[in-house]
């Protein structure tokens, strides 16, 4: 089904399942049109074109191109719709610091318990008091940067 329409100030174009539907200044907008009818239909499933009251011969290449266009307008309504994100508020950079501070200290933990596994398993006394001393640095470390945020 393929409708151009124009009709209580709205626009309503139907091509497939493909649909455009704004008000006539939006669409005039988005189409870079200076004017259009009060009213149209275009309707190809009744082969009908009827503008401002009056029938005008079916089909009508200028509200064909309309249709044919809806990818094109359905883009340009999405570009002129578009908001862009907000900048995150101090809070939300705050927590987002947070959470990725105690995942890097979440990784290191065990990193530092898969190494501590492997020293005590291999009865290295030596790795694993440099692990143990690695592991009150990385906790020291945690503490500080967490204060300080």
């Amino acid at each position: 089904m393929k409708v151009f329409q124009i009709l209580k100030g709205q626009v309503l174009i139907i091509d497939g399942d493909k649909q455009y539907s704004d008000s006539v200044d939006n669409f005039k907008t988005d189409a870079g049109l200076a004017g259009v009818p009060d009213l149209i239909i275009y309707d190809d499933n009744q082969e009908c074109c009827v503008v401002d009251g009056n029938f005008l011969a079916y089909p009508n290449a200028l509200y064909q191109s309309y249709i044919d266009r809806i990818a094109e307008l359905i883009a340009a309504k999405a570009k002129r719709e578009y908001v862009a994100p907000a900048e995150p508020t101090a809070e939300e950079k705050l927590a987002a610091a947070k959470a990725q501070l105690k995942a890097d200290y979440d990784e290191a933990v065990e990193s530092l318990t898969a190494d501590m596994a492997t020293a005590l398993l291999r009865g290295d006394t030596d790795a694993q008091k440099s692990i143990q001393h690695d592991f009150a640095d990385l906790q020291d470390a945690y503490k500080e940067e967490s204060e300080a945020l």
